[in-house]
């Protein structure tokens, strides 16, 4: 079963409201928080425990996740982490002991395509470390592109690598054994967690894209807002 999810929720969200003291997952979009598009659809695909990794100093949506209601569980981690790379590990520390979902929390997908996403990842997450949702049409002032076979494997990944048409969406099924491969990675000698998933597909480590037949929308800009 596949029941347990963390959402990255540190950013700032300077770029898109500068001068203001309102954390990305906090900010309005078409009038919903940002972090209640990546929620309401865990609670479309029941998933029952959230773990939403955050600032110490974001009091405004730890108070307001202290409201949400639809889920068993919902937990928040405060740390002062400095890149996404650092949620990821903390992440997966607390929850990498089960199959789970992690996802950043500024991410606008359709509903559908992420339920069709989901039933895949539950069919074939046996097979992978990770499964990718991915898009021809992610909005995203800096992607990260990834290059896959005609099966969907996923053969190369980075925002450097030749453009490939298909784009990371911010949002993958991590298998429960994932924490066993991360036990033989040193993996400060990464700085983003781009370095980290490049070096996973270089070396072998089996990854698999669901490609998303609609827009998912990437927002860290004011411009991503219109």
């Amino acid at each position: 079963m596949l029941e347990i999810a963390g959402i990255m929720a540190a950013g700032s969200g300077q770029r898109i409201v500068p001068n203001n003291d309102i954390s990305k997952p906090m900010i309005l979009y078409k009038g919903k928080h940002l972090i209640d598009y990546g929620l309401d659809n865990l609670k479309s695909l029941g998933i029952k425990k959230i773990f939403v990794i955050t600032r110490p100093k974001n009091t405004k949506l730890i108070e307001y996740l202290e409201n949400i209601t639809g889920f068993e569980e919902i937990n928040v981690i405060k740390r002062n982490t400095t890149a996404a790379l650092e949620s990821f590990l903390i992440l997966n520390s607390i929850i990498g002991n089960q199959t789970h979902i992690i996802q950043s929390c500024d991410i606008v997908a359709d509903i559908d395509d992420v339920k069709g996403y989901f039933n895949f990842s539950i069919q074939k997450i046996h097979e992978y470390c990770m499964i990718l949702l991915t898009s021809k049409y992610v909005h995203d002032e800096k992607p990260i592109w990834i290059n896959t076979s005609t099966n969907g494997s996923i053969l190369d990944y980075g925002k450097t690598i030749n453009p490939t048409g298909i784009v990371f969406a911010n949002l993958r099924v991590v298998n429960s054994k994932f924490n066993e491969i991360l036990k033989h990675i040193d993996c400060k000698r990464f700085k983003h967690l781009t370095e980290l998933m490049k070096f996973l597909v270089k070396n072998g480590y089996p990854m698999i894209s669901y490609c998303s037949q609609k827009n998912v929308l990437d927002i860290d800009r004011t411009i991503d807002m219109i």
